[in-house]
C-alpha cells in the first residue's frame, strides 16, 4: 500500500502542480487550498500570522464540507524543511481527511490515516509522517489491525521533559515485560535524551525494524541496539 495508489488524488499530477505553483506564488506567506472534486482550489490565507500559520475562511471551508465535495487540505511551509507542525498534526486528525504539505523547494508529502500506508521498508524520514513512531504504528495497523493513538508533538520534543512515547504506549495497552522477545514487541530507547524517543518493532530471530532519524527504514540485528533500546513493551490490550 502506498500513496501513489492508482486512480486517487494522491497520484493526481495536476493537483500537485497547481498546489506547488500556488505555493511559489505566495511564498514566503504560507499558501493554502482545498481539494474539491479532484481539483486543487487555491484559497486565501486569512491567518493573522501568515508567514508561520495558515487559516482558510471558515465559510468557504464549511461550504465544501456541506457539499460533501472536500477531499483534502493543502498548505505550504516557506522553508525547505518538510515537517508538519504540531498544530498541523492536530488539525489533520480533527479534519478526518488527507493533508498535503509542500515546501519552497517543491518537495511534498501526503499525510493522515486516510492516505494509504506506504511500504514499511525503505521509507524516507519525514517527522510526524514516516518516522520511528509512525513505523511502529503502521506495522500494528497492517499486522494486528490495531490503530495506536497518534502522538502530536513539536519537533525535538525529546529535549524537553515530556515522556510522550511511554505515556502513549501505556495508554494504548502496552506494558513493560521481562520476557523473551516475540514478534510485535515494541522496543524503546533514549537517544540524546533523558526520556525514550526512539522506537523499534521486533520481527523475530533477533531482528528489529526501525526508522533512524534522517535515514530510511531498515531491518537490523537487535544486538547493536540492545543497550539503547532497553525498554521492552508488549501489547496486552
Amino acid at each position: 500500500m502506498c500513496p501513489e495508489s492508482e486512480g486517487s488524488i494522491f497520484n493526481n499530477e495536476q493537483i500537485l502542480r497547481d498546489a506547488l505553483e500556488h505555493a511559489r506564488s505566495t511564498n514566503p506567506i504560507e499558501s493554502c487550498g482545498l481539494i474539491i472534486n479532484d481539483t486543487y482550489v487555491p484559497k486565501t490565507n486569512v491567518h493573522p500570522e501568515p508567514l508561520k500559520h495558515f487559516r482558510i475562511d471558515l465559510n468557504e471551508y464549511s461550504a465544501a464540507i456541506a457539499n460533501k465535495s472536500l477531499q483534502g487540505i493543502v498548505h505550504s511551509h516557506a522553508d525547505d524543511i518538510l515537517r508538519p507542525s504540531k498544530d498541523d498534526l492536530k488539525k489533520k486528525i480533527s479534519s478526518g481527511i488527507p493533508w498535503l504539505l509542500t515546501v519552497a523547494n517543491g518537495d511534498h508529502v501526503w499525510f493522515g490515516d486516510q492516505v494509504p500506508i506506504p511500504e514499511l521498508l525503505g521509507r524516507r524520514f519525514v517527522y510526524g509522517v514516516t518516522d520511528c513512531f509512525t513505523l511502529v504504528r503502521d506495522w500494528y495497523r497492517l499486522n494486528r489491525e490495531h490503530t495506536i493513538k497518534f502522538i502530536c508533538t513539536d519537533y525535538e520534543w525529546w529535549y524537553t521533559d515530556g515522556n510522550h512515547y511511554m505515556d502513549n504506549f501505556y495508554n494504548e495497552g502496552f506494558r513493560i515485560v521481562d520476557d523473551e522477545y516475540i514478534e510485535g514487541d515494541v522496543l524503546l530507547g533514549a537517544i540524546r535524551s533523558k526520556n525514550p524517543c526512539h522506537a523499534a518493532i521486533y520481527l523475530g530471530n533477533n531482528v528489529i525494524m526501525h526508522h533512524p532519524p534522517n535515514r530510511i527504514t531498515v531491518q537490523e540485528s537487535l544486538g547493536y541496539w540492545r543497550n539503547t533500546l532497553n525498554i521492552h513493551l508488549r501489547y496486552i490490550g
